[in-house]
């Protein structure tokens, strides 16, 4: 903290500790002011007063009190922005078709929005999923549930996007798994590329075009119970792919094995493994 500001040395003892019991007051532990410091230091420079005004001023925007411990903790840099610079991001963001209510929404799942430029970050992310052919409405809706998207590289995002093309699917198809489920942008290109291979495996690489959302459960998962279902002589297929992501208490009573045992008798690793190391080697005799 010292090396990034050594402005530090010019406080005196008892003014940094005013302003850390200050914000201790807020409901914050003396970890949670530490940790904050260390994100934004020049935090030590500004009077008492000056720090409960902004707390209180974040309130007035429209947040609970919880929610503005939760935000304040996350993006401390709020305690060193001016009023007007905080309005004119929130008058930005209306402008870009946000209401206040969705704003606040973004905001407590992503704080550091508020820390983002809105011509350099916030519009070009916007043209980008118009690019995808999103309408003005379905790109507000994508990011009011998941934000975190502003926070993601055109690379990560282009990734994404080129693997669901290997995989086969066309540009109407990728659009509507993006809507249906903006993490996808999120997940690393392994994660995505195995998920994807072992629905091909299981012949349900079509279903994740009704139901994308099937993409959140992990493969360890996924293939314990399609393997657990497969002994039971249970065939999964398109029409009752459900089961497979059925909430944990159903299918454990279905199968009548507990999920970590289940894990550990069905092991995806092991599984994926095998598999690749038999493919090295079909490649290698070619």
């Amino acid at each position: 903290m010292v090396y990034y500001n050594p402005k530090i040395f010019n406080y005196s003892t008892i003014s940094m500790k005013k302003k850390i019991d200050t914000i201790i007051s807020f409901g914050y532990s003396f970890s949670d002011v530490i940790k904050m410091m260390k994100i934004e230091q020049s935090i030590f420079g500004y009077s008492v007063s000056y720090l409960k005004n902004r707390f209180n001023y974040i309130i007035e925007l429209g947040y609970d009190y919880e929610e503005t411990l939760k935000i304040m903790k996350v993006c401390p840099n709020l305690f060193t922005y001016s009023i007007d610079n905080i309005k004119t991001k929130i008058d930005d963001l209306e402008r870009l078709g946000y209401t206040r209510e969705q704003i606040i929404i973004m905001s407590l799942k992503l704080p550091a929005l508020y820390c983002y430029s809105v011509s350099d970050n916030l519009i070009p992310k916007i043209n980008y999923l118009y690019l995808l052919g999103f309408s003005k409405e379905e790109v507000i809706k994508i990011t009011v549930d998941f934000p975190a998207i502003y926070s993601y590289s055109y690379e990560k995002m282009n990734n994404a996007i080129k693997i669901l093309k290997q995989f086969g699917y066309d540009d109407f198809e990728i659009k509507k798994i993006i809507f249906q489920l903006p993490p996808v942008f999120g997940y690393s290109s392994d994660n995505i590329k195995r998920k994807l291979e072992l629905f091909s495996d299981i012949n349900l690489v079509d279903t994740v075009k009704k139901k994308p959302k099937i993409l959140m459960q992990s493969c360890a998962l996924t293939y314990a119970r399609y393997s657990c279902l497969k002994d039971m002589e249970i065939a999964v297929d398109s029409d009752n792919y459900a089961i497979l992501f059925e909430v944990r208490s159903r299918f454990e009573k279905r199968s009548g094995i507990k999920n970590e045992d289940l894990l550990k008798l069905y092991n995806y690793e092991e599984y994926y493994n095998n598999k690749h190391n038999m493919q090295l080697m079909v490649r290698r005799k070619k």
